[in-house]
């Protein structure tokens, strides 16, 4: 699939979400900014060694290990639709979310500006595919929620040929290790929150 192709059936998929949830609950244009706001700060990529393996049935039992939590969905199931390797939209409660694979080649990335650990580095020059979770609408106007909803499912999503962990919005890799998915697994709120001020300090994940 070309990235022109790969941006337009992305676009066509998660607009169809969107379109249909604010017709069905009455949107209000400060929750769409809402939204943009939750798309920049609650987005991980995984870096890999090779393509992520996106199925409809691998992802729903991945969704229902982390979300289940949250109580019975609003439909049957969390798989939303999609198109199998390369992307997903999976709702939860309101909220969509989106799952994109990637080539190294296809998807241009800002460079990280801190390594966790600093030898992490490497990881950025080498890595060959990608996987992103992230905010496609966000119905629940609630961090933690929405926090969770990501990073719980991004540790799900982490196997043996993930390498490292991206936050976009402020520009940190993490190399992946039990500390890291514990974390996300455990008190995902506080990961994101932690690294909000890009000035503070970064104590590396044990």
């Amino acid at each position: 699939m070309t990235p022109i192709i790969f941006v337009a059936v992305l676009f066509a998929l998660v607009a169809g979400y969107v379109i249909l949830k604010r017709r069905t609950s009455g949107v209000a244009g400060s929750q769409v900014a809402d939204t943009a706001a939750a798309q920049r700060k609650y987005l991980l990529i995984i870096l890999r060694r090779s393509p992520a393996k996106l199925r409809a049935d691998t992802l729903e039992a991945a969704a229902r290990s982390a979300w289940g939590h949250f109580g019975r969905n609003d439909t049957s199931r969390y798989v939303d639709r999609g198109v199998s390797d390369v992307m997903f939209v999976m709702q939860a409660h309101g909220n969509a979310f989106s799952l994109i694979a990637s080539q190294k080649s296809d998807r241009k990335l800002d460079e990280p500006t801190t390594f966790v650990p600093p030898e992490s580095s490497s990881v950025w020059k080498n890595y060959s595919h990608d996987l992103s979770i992230g905010v496609a609408h966000a119905y629940d106007s609630s961090p933690a929620k929405l926090a969770a909803y990501v990073g719980t499912l991004c540790a799900r999503l982490c196997d043996g040929d993930s390498l490292a962990l991206i936050h976009p919005a402020s520009r940190r890799l993490w190399q992946l290790n039990k500390g890291v998915i514990e974390q996300l697994q455990n008190d995902p709120r506080a990961f994101f929150e932690q690294y909000q001020n890009r000035n503070e300090h970064i104590t590396p994940l044990a």
